[in-house]
């Protein structure tokens, strides 16, 4: 049976005509060879962009957790400019020692944003403020609250009218920044509102200064204003009511339930809640910025002329009114220039922010004793922002920096060319291997 078998496998291999491998089969073996290579090489690439893009995600859609509302307040020596990328709060971030206005990015747009910086931890994160005005020419969009606990927005919405402009101001809003709450005003309005001012007088009392333009967008008169009012907002228990007459004054200072308006050389201080008399003052010398009254009632404090020469006046209110008693000037240090007055600590220090010139330049917050002039920094290194007055008689603390994430367009585009460069190398490393027998 074997010879049998090897004959039937000889007649076999007999009728089978010869043939020959085809010309092109090591070319087509390379290129197939190829075709794996370079799908091993584009899978590298793919998951490398995925890594590199997937974690920028992962990074960017983390949120700075909300602070603890019952810790102990700290007062960073120093604030810092935040990123543009910096993550944004998830929910109420608690009582705030600061907010910083400051750009926001996203992948394809960029807006003007507000950064908190929590009084219990020093942490920083972006606000999510709904419908935010997003700028305006002669207010502040926001204002936070000496205590650090609301932060009052101007709003966007619709109005009666043609708007005076495409975000026409519809409205204010008042988030409390611990539990999360929102308490909305919205007052009638045709064009739009013309807004002033927000002055807190006390951590749950806002002065709103708002008028109503007359026309709008595209009017040869659009950007006309009248009907300004001075109101007050007892937040946990009112709504907002003008005051009477005879404090309708924009050129005001509050403190505590204390109002000064202010004229040229005199100022009347009033007690908001009728506990005391109101008192006229006055002054001889040069016109002074607005005067700020001290928490009991007894002095004013404020920038000696208009502002640009870098010092302080101060005097005691008379208890019947009258000139101001013990008027003196006082500087601030030869390296410092006053340019605000943000409040007081107590009755005696007053909260100043001051540029400081020479090899270190920089902004500083101060607490200024008005008996003596002598300076205390209160916050070292100081960048432009709102603080929360009130807070900063808590304990100093060394502050790190803020969490600087990458532009992710950058890690996107590194992404991709680490990715080619990858691929290409695959290529290459492995195509040297193909070689004829």
């Amino acid at each position: 049976m074997a010879a049998d078998l090897r004959d039937r496998l000889g007649d076999l291999a007999g009728a089978t005509p010869p043939g020959a491998p085809p010309n092109d089969l090591w070319s087509r073996g390379v290129r197939r060879r190829r075709v794996g290579q370079a799908g091993t090489a584009l899978l590298v690439a793919v998951l490398v962009l995925l890594v590199g893009v997937g974690g920028w995600a992962w990074h960017s859609a983390r949120v700075v957790a909300p602070a603890d509302p019952g810790s102990v307040t700290q007062v960073p020596d120093r604030l810092f400019p935040p990123s543009p990328w910096l993550h944004s709060y998830d929910g109420p971030p608690g009582r705030l020692i600061a907010v910083i206005p400051a750009i926001q990015r996203t992948f394809w747009h960029e807006q003007n944003g507000y950064v908190g910086v929590t009084a219990a931890t020093g942490h920083y994160g972006f606000l999510h403020l709904p419908r935010r005005v997003p700028d305006l020419t002669f207010a502040d969009p926001v204002s936070l609250s000496p205590d650090g606990r609301r932060l009052a927005v101007w709003v966007t919405g619709r109005v009666r009218g043609r708007p005076n402009s495409p975000a026409p101001v519809s409205g204010l809003d008042v988030h409390d920044l611990v539990t999360g709450a929102v308490q909305r005003w919205r007052p009638p309005t045709v064009h739009g509102l013309s807004t002033d001012r927000l002055t807190w007088a006390g951590g749950d009392t806002l002065l709103v200064d708002v008028g109503q333009y007359v026309h709008g967008a595209g009017s040869p008169d659009e950007g006309a204003a009248v009907g300004y009012r001075t109101y007050r907002w007892d937040l946990p228990s009112g709504r907002p009511e003008p005051l009477p007459e005879s404090l309708q004054d924009l050129n005001s200072t509050a403190t505590g339930h204390r109002l000064v308006t202010y004229h040229a050389r005199s100022a009347l201080v009033t007690d908001l809640d009728g506990q005391a008399a109101p008192v006229r003052v006055t002054w001889a010398g040069a016109q002074h910025q607005p005067m700020s009254v001290n928490p009991s009632g007894s002095r004013l404090v404020g920038l000696q002329g208009q502002g640009n020469n870098g010092n302080l006046v101060t005097g005691r209110i008379p208890a019947g009114g009258g000139a101001l008693l013990g008027y003196q000037t006082l500087t601030v240090g030869r390296s410092r220039h006053a340019y605000a007055v943000d409040g007081w600590l107590d009755d005696h220090h007053a909260i100043v922010e001051v540029g400081v010139t020479g090899a270190d330049a920089r902004g500083e917050l101060d607490s200024v004793d008005v008996r003596t002039g002598r300076v205390r920094p209160l916050i070292g290194h100081f960048v432009l922002s709102q603080v929360a007055t009130d807070l900063l008689t808590g304990p100093s603390v060394h502050a790190s920096p803020p969490s600087s994430p990458p532009d992710p367009r950058k890690v996107l585009g590194w992404s991709v060319a680490l990715a080619i460069l990858l691929g290409l190398v695959t290529l290459v490393v492995r195509g040297t291997r193909v070689s004829r027998p």
